[in-house]
């Protein structure tokens, strides 16, 4: 898809989980799931941008991917999003989220929310949204990467703002579940 925005051209993207990602499965349920990049991946993934998130067609993240390509950044959050990446870490206030689940906790013993001191973290909007779609999520696999969607706007040097600016101009006026 092209956007004009003032005379100038844009190039948008739009890339379906199942593209650009293989789930594997090393490890112990919850916390088994690879999302393994698959090879030649579009190269403008490699470039400085913003991104959006979907899931079943719903605005659930915006993000920026400035100091790591967006294939890392989309790792992360497909990981975090769906409580399932093998990296997946949890803060105090997210274990306290997930402690208050009935249908979690009993699937996050306490070992598992100790794990990965450091990995990817997720955060209490993220658990609100995967306790929601858990009875999916606990049958994570390639299909239901079909359900997620980025949309990928790599940053031109035409914009007026930068890519920290521009995406917290969106977060707050889309106000995307997933975020914060």
């Amino acid at each position: 898809m092209v956007l004009y925005s003032k005379g100038k051209k844009y190039s948008v993207k739009s890339y379906i989980a199942s593209e650009l990602f293989d789930v594997s499965f090393s490890g112990s349920f919850p916390l088994d799931v690879e999302f393994v990049p698959k090879n030649h991946l579009p190269d403008e993934l490699s470039q400085r941008g913003i991104f959006l998130m979907f899931y079943e067609q719903q605005l659930i993240f915006i993000g920026l991917s400035d100091k790591e390509n967006a294939i890392s950044r989309f790792n992360k959050q497909l990981s975090t999003i769906t409580l399932r990446g093998r990296k997946v870490s949890f803060n105090q206030d997210s274990q306290n989220e997930i402690k208050k689940s009935s249908s979690l906790a009993q699937c996050f013993k306490k070992a598992a929310l100790l794990k990965n001191n450091g990995g990817f973290q997720t955060s209490p909007r993220r658990i609100l949204f995967a306790e929601k779609h858990w009875q999916l999520f606990t049958r994570l696999d390639q299909a239901l990467l079909n359900h997620f969607v980025f949309v990928w706007f790599p940053y031109n040097q035409c914009f007026t703002a930068s890519l920290p600016e521009i995406c917290k101009e969106w977060k707050r006026n889309l106000k995307p579940i997933c975020n914060g």
